[in-house]
């Protein structure tokens, strides 16, 4: 059967190692989901609006809708008036799978530089390149990655870093264990795939000429099925145990409801 070309510049996560095709179940995990945001500004005055600290996105009264309270945060300032430019970036720094599965355990906040009004402003953000943050819970700045030049690997150590800070565990012994689990889900999810076309191939056989061998074939078949659907929740199982000491609380609800 066909499969999904893996998606240029991906990286396995944990760095190193053959190339795997990616299954849904891979991508769902090494996705970074991002919450739009805005840049918080003061209320104004007789010198007119001006952009309040970053921190201020961690304050209870600035949290976007989905903010999960106690995590670190990435916040990734980006303009659109470069969109070959920035897409190639984005591959570059956010399909790393390290990058990607490390995310669940930030708040990844996005803000378009072209809606900040304030040219000074905007150029103390990237004006038209991409910048970077690094945040601890409370606000606090760790790391900050300005430009075009920038690669996965200064923001994954940026996030080890944050991480640590967080939980007290080393992120990148959990990656590691994390991409063997993503190898099992990938080989698995495509064996499951194979005997599907099996299976059907099969039963369409059977529909037209029924006989032992086509039964025992189907027989064998499904029986592999449940061998697999097995050693799936098996995996699943191994991978809660590992990520449940780590895991992020439930995003907060939003004010008011």
């Amino acid at each position: 059967m066909g499969r999904a070309t893996p998606t240029p510049g991906m990286k396995v996560a944990g760095g190193g190692g053959a190339a795997t095709t990616p299954s849904p179940e891979r991508a769902q995990r090494v996705t970074v989901r991002w919450l739009p945001a805005t840049l918080p500004m003061s209320a104004g005055g007789e010198y007119g609006e001006s952009a309040l600290p970053l921190a201020t996105l961690a304050s209870e009264n600035q949290r976007v809708g989905g903010y999960r309270a106690g995590l670190p945060l990435l916040v990734y300032f980006y303009s659109a008036r470069n969109d070959e430019k920035l897409l190639e970036y984005e591959g570059r720094v956010f399909y790393d799978e390290r990058v990607g599965f490390s995310s669940r355990f930030f708040n990844c906040l996005r803000i378009s530089l072209d809606e900040i009004r304030d040219a000074g402003v905007r150029k103390s953000y990237g004006g038209e390149e991409p910048t970077l943050f690094v945040l601890d819970r409370e606000g606090k700045q760790l790391k900050r990655l300005d430009g075009w030049r920038t690669e996965s690997v200064e923001l994954f150590k940026g996030m080890e870093l944050a991480f640590k800070e967080t939980t007290g565990k080393a992120l990148a012994g959990l990656v590691e264990k994390e991409a063997r689990i993503l190898q099992n889900l990938d080989r698995i999810h495509w064996e499951v795939e194979d005997l599907k076309e099996a299976i059907k191939g099969t039963e369409e056989h059977l529909a037209s000429h029924d006989c032992d061998r086509g039964r025992r074939e189907l027989a064998e078949n499904q029986a592999d099925m449940a061998k697999l659907e097995a050693e799936k929740a098996k995996v699943l199982d191994e991978e809660a145990k590992l990520l449940e000491p780590v895991s992020p609380k439930a995003p907060e609800a939003p004010k008011g409801l």
